[in-house]
């Protein structure tokens, strides 16, 4: 057991995995990697291990395109498995206030290279059959 550590990455999903390693490999700290059960075999409860890129600053973006990034690149540069899929996500405005709002995101995603679209009500119900018009 370590008694101290320059950094200590709570939760090792593929997000907090990636975080310590490359902290630990490219800023030679020591980093403690807290996880309560098996390495890598957990998401947070909150992302359900999702990584949307599509967030509120750009500096956020940039840094979640970067963690991405690492985390589908962590395989080939730990030997280690860690499943990646890339299935997109789906941003739903209910109120008026809300379109704004994802309009505002798909400019700021387009800026930023991102594959973002305006899907009409018919193809977002046939994404996800829960969405009722």
């Amino acid at each position: 057991m370590i008694e101290s550590a320059d950094v200590i990455v709570i939760g090792s999903s593929g997000l907090g995995a990636a975080t310590a390693f490359y902290l630990a490999k490219k800023r030679a700290l020591r980093v403690a990697l807290v996880e309560r059960l098996e390495i890598g075999s957990q998401t947070s409860p909150r992302a359900a291990g999702m990584v949307s890129c599509l967030r509120k600053s750009d500096l956020m973006i940039d840094l979640v395109k970067l963690a991405a990034q690492r985390i589908r690149q962590f395989s080939e540069d730990t030997g280690q498995p860690l499943d990646w899929v890339c299935s997109g996500s789906l941003k739903v405005a209910r109120r008026p206030a809300d379109a704004e709002v994802l309009q505002e995101d798909i400019v700021r995603g387009r800026h930023h290279g991102l594959d973002v679209e305006e899907l009409s009500v018919d193809a977002a119900h046939r994404l996800n059959l829960f969405l009722r018009t």
